[in-house]
């Protein structure tokens, strides 16, 4: 796993470019996305590196009737299918998501983006998000 990502091929932004943007935006981006996002990711166990298998974001939402995350559909597929093989661990940022199929709310094929919500884990991510 690598810090580095290359942009597909022939995209319009330049190295350059997207970092004179992180330079302008980058600083309140990254508070924003700290005070609402969370990452999610899973590795097969018993695996001593924990060598992440795949990952995605989780977008926690606050709404009158309680703290939701919001992710793509592709990503609760790909996770789910890890995890019904067997012998996968799943984590949101710190907390274990053993009871996954049971916190999931929705899913839609059809929008993907956001589009599956799942009943937060844990309470101490709840307490984080106050701008929404």
């Amino acid at each position: 796993m690598t810090s580095r990502s290359d942009p597909p091929e022939g995209h319009p932004i330049t190295e350059a470019m997207a970092r004179d943007l992180v330079g302008v935006i980058g600083v309140p981006t990254r508070q924003f996305i700290a005070s609402c996002c969370v990452p999610i990711f899973w590795w097969k166990g018993p695996d001593p590196a924990r060598t992440i298998l795949a990952n995605g974001t989780v977008t926690m939402v606050r709404t009158p009737k309680g703290v939701l995350g919001l992710t793509a559909d592709h990503v609760v597929e790909e996770c789910l299918t890890a995890f019904d093989g067997g012998g996968v661990c799943v984590q949101i940022a710190d907390a274990s998501a053993h009871d996954l199929r049971a916190r999931l709310i929705s899913r839609s094929k059809e929008l993907d983006l956001p589009a599956s919500t799942w009943r937060a884990w844990w309470i101490g991510w709840a307490g984080r998000i106050s701008r929404l």
